[in-house]
Order: structure tokens, then C-alpha cells, then sequence
């Protein structure tokens, strides 16, 4: 019996989704975030804070992830982390997508990061928490095929948010 195309489409979307990224909690982009007027005043659009929030601690209060397109380019943006109790910065990386490790530091999940750069070129930054902050660890310089090999390994987007396995 000759099967259609889209039986075998449901069968290969069922599988993918079962992949386990065992280092990997989850990811976000600046798709994920939110616009937070809160701060009383009218800003520029593009000025507008942007914001998600996710425990990276499992303390049970999330902390705020928070981005401005002011602080973004097409290739990335700048996020500040802030304690979700405390409110306090507790640190900032760069990227244009974030990965949460399983691996944690001081009771926090550490980050991983891909920053486009121009010209086919590209930087993965691995930041761990210490002392009350995130602090980069180490970083690698991504070019040509290394670029598209880099996401072969990763957690697809639409994973985006979502607790992977």
C-alpha cells in the first residue's frame, strides 16, 4: 500500500520531536520577549524594554530576561539579567540566541550564545554565574561550514521556551 506523503511528514515531525538535547534547557531569541511599558514614560518605539522571564535558579521567582531594540542589532541584542527577587542586575550577554544549559554555577543555569557577526563569520559565548553575576567564560570563533554545523547539534526553534527533555 503506497502511502502519501504526508503520513510519512507526521511520522518524521513525530520523531523530531522526540530528539533529547541532553545540555540543553531550553532557548530564546528576541522573538520570545514581551514590550514592558512599565516604566511610566513614553520611549521611542525601537527603545521600548523587552522582556521574558525564566528561572534560572529554580528559587521559584523567575528572573527578567530584558533586551531594548536599541540595544539590538540584526544580528543580536544585549540582555540584562535581573535577580527575579531582588530585582538587581545580575549580569549581561550577547547574542542573538541564548541557550539554557542543564549545567549550572552557583545554583544557575550557565548560558551559551550565538552572535552573528558580518561577513559569513560568527561568535559562541559561554557565560557561567559566580560571585553574583554572569561572567563570560570563554567564547569560539565560528566561520563558513563551522556556522551551519554549530546549529546541526542545537535544539530547534520551535522548541523556543519549551523544557526540553
Amino acid at each position: 500500500m503506497l502511502r502519501s506523503t504526508t503520513h510519512y511528514l507526521v511520522i518524521l515531525l513525530f520523531l523530531l520531536s522526540t530528539i533529547s538535547y541532553p545540555q540543553y534547557r531550553t532557548l530564546f531569541t528576541s522573538r520570545s520577549t514581551q514590550p514592558d511599558y512599565s516604566g511610566g514614560k513614553q520611549l521611542e518605539e525601537n527603545k521600548v524594554p523587552r522582556n521574558l522571564k525564566l528561572d534560572l535558579n529554580k528559587d521559584g521567582s523567575p528572573e527578567i530576561i530584558e533586551t531594548s531594540y536599541g540595544n539590538c542589532s540584526s544580528n543580536g541584542c544585549l540582555w540584562q539579567i535581573k535577580d527575579g527577587k531582588t530585582q538587581k542586575n545580575i549580569g549581561q550577554v550577547k547574542g542573538e540566541t541564548v541557550y539554557v544549559l542543564k549545567n549550572k554555577s552557583d545554583g544557575f543555569n550557565d548560558l551559551e550564545t550565538f552572535w552573528k557577526l558580518g561577513g559569513g563569520k560568527a561568535t559562541v559565548y559561554f557565560y557561567s554565574y559566580s560571585k553574583g553575576t554572569y561572567k563570560e567564560v570563554k567564547n569560539k570563533n565560528l566561520s563558513g561550514d563551522q556556522i551551519p554545523k554549530y546549529f546541526e547539534k542545537k535544539p530547534p526553534f520551535t522548541k523556543e521556551l519549551k523544557e526540553l527533555n
